[in-house]
């Protein structure tokens, strides 16, 4: 990872791992809120995509 960065700490990467699980968490848990609300058991592209718009 270098976007622009001389250096990244361990610490500043295992927080930037730990906030993106957390987000992908929520988006998976709204697409299989989506995909159940559908009458489906089956979370399709367009349930994640909707649900990581909200």
């Amino acid at each position: 990872m270098n976007q622009g960065a001389k250096r990244v700490s361990a610490d500043a990467l295992e927080k930037f791992e730990q906030i993106l699980n957390e987000i992908a968490e929520e988006i998976a848990q709204r697409s299989w809120d989506i995909a159940k609300h559908s009458g489906r058991k089956t979370i399709h592209d367009d349930d994640i995509k909707l649900a990581a718009r909200n």
